[in-house]
């Protein structure tokens, strides 16, 4: 296998294992805390938690998936300099992958960099000098067109077909499908003592 092909399954590895753990963690009790400092600081502080630890967990957490991919990039490029390294257009793409995507979930992220990637590599081969304007264009719709993302507009359209598919209603009502189609009259049993 190429240095090429070692470094993208690397990468690979790296996406792979960062997806697991979050979606791992946003089901334990420590993701559900992070969750309630997301909400409301003051709250959660008040129900006794330190909040401190746990967003210095989360940005350590962070911070590890940052530096395994810089590691593994730097192995990439083979050469790092400032221009490189510390491109304020990366700032900006990094905010518009989550936007893309959706915010606050864990597939969000991941389909917006490969969304936006994509089109700014297409952009860069077809029109020169363009990167920014579409990455600014981007977030633009983004913001306008799907304020939830990508994911987040899935969603919100999944629960709109399940709603209309039954009916309008919310739920089934469980009694209603016990009865096999009988009215409260045929069911309901009126006694008296005369």
């Amino acid at each position: 296998m190429s240095r090429r092909g070692r470094l993208l399954l690397l990468f690979l590895g790296v996406l792979v294992t960062e997806i697991v753990v979050v979606y791992y963690v946003s089901s334990t009790r420590f993701g559900f805390i992070l969750n309630a400092i997301r909400d409301d600081e003051g709250k959660a502080t008040a129900m006794g938690f330190n909040t401190t630890y746990y967003k210095t967990a989360a940005w350590m957490l962070a911070a590890l998936f940052t530096g395994l991919a810089g590691g593994a990039y730097g192995m990439f490029n083979t050469f790092i300099n400032p221009q490189t390294a510390y491109n304020g257009a990366w700032n900006v793409e990094l905010i518009a992958m989550a936007l893309m995507g959706g915010t606050g979930t864990v597939a969000g992220p991941v389909i917006g960099a490969f969304g936006l990637h994509t089109i700014i590599e297409y952009v860069e081969i077809a029109f020169v000098g363009w990167q920014l304007v579409v990455l600014g264009t981007a977030v633009i719709v983004t913001v306008i067109g799907f304020p939830k993302g990508v994911v987040g507009t899935l969603r919100e359209y999944a629960s709109e077909m399940d709603y209309y598919e039954r009916g309008g209603m919310a739920a089934t009502d469980a009694t209603a499908d016990s009865t096999d189609g009988a009215t409260d009259a045929d069911t309901t049993a009126v006694t008296t003592d005369e």
